[in-house]
């Protein structure tokens, strides 16, 4: 699965920098599948992190609008809401205690990344890029950076695949 895959590239980093070194991983789940996502990592025994070096937090929710900018209702009484999206990692951090979590642990430096780009290697034997970049930021002080990809789409027949 992608949380396997992006588990076994944690602790291969972990491997890389020897001793007792861990490398935790802040996973933002959705109200939607927050338990689910939880029970998954419970029943795969964290695929060797440990559970300690695992957190997850939820993100937000925001009311949910017709493109006419109605608010719409899931049932009578009740106003239909839906995660908040990839901005929402900002007050969700603050407000499940992660960034307080990160303080206390000494972490400096964050990997963000969505779950399903499997292409966002952090160290990639072919692309020394994103190491580049970080340690080029790192000696510049710069306290953000972005490093876009492309997205490669793949047509078969009438079929848009990713």
């Amino acid at each position: 699965t992608l949380f396997e895959i992006m588990a076994l590239r944690i602790r291969r980093i972990q491997s890389l920098c020897g001793g007792d070194a861990k490398v935790p991983f802040y996973i933002m789940t959705s109200p939607l599948n927050h338990d689910e996502t939880v029970a998954y990592f419970d029943s795969n025994s964290y695929f060797g992190l440990g559970q300690d070096n695992v957190f997850f937090f939820e993100q937000g929710t925001l009311p949910c609008l017709t493109e006419g900018g109605k608010l719409i209702l899931e049932e009578a009484g009740k106003l239909a809401v839906a995660p908040d999206g990839n901005g929402g990692i900002y007050p969700a951090l603050q407000s499940s205690g992660a960034l307080d979590n990160m303080v206390t642990r000494g972490v400096k430096f964050l990997h963000v990344f969505s779950i399903d780009n499997v292409s966002c290697l952090m160290f990639c034997r072919r692309d020394l890029s994103p190491l580049v970049m970080l340690l080029t930021c790192f000696n510049a002080g710069t306290r953000t950076s972005c490093r876009p990809s492309l997205r490669r789409v793949l047509y078969i027949g009438r079929c848009r695949l990713r």
